[in-house]
């Protein structure tokens, strides 16, 4: 694409603000959680805590 191809820059009216465009979302230099700390490192499927729940009701709830 050219540069002459490229619809020409918005103006904004007396009393309003451009539009920016929106920050490019980029994941975290740092991890949030160790990997220690993800169930799948340990074999699980991250639906598997609710099951576990479901298989961890007392008795006594019926």
């Amino acid at each position: 694409m050219s540069h002459d191809d490229q619809p020409p820059a918005r103006e904004a009216a007396p009393g309003q603000a451009v539009p920016k465009d929106p920050a490019p979302a980029t994941a975290p230099a740092i991890p949030v959680t160790a990997g220690e700390d993800d169930p799948r490192s340990w074999g699980d499927t991250p639906d598997d805590h609710d099951a576990w729940l479901r298989e961890q009701r007392p008795p006594h709830w019926g």
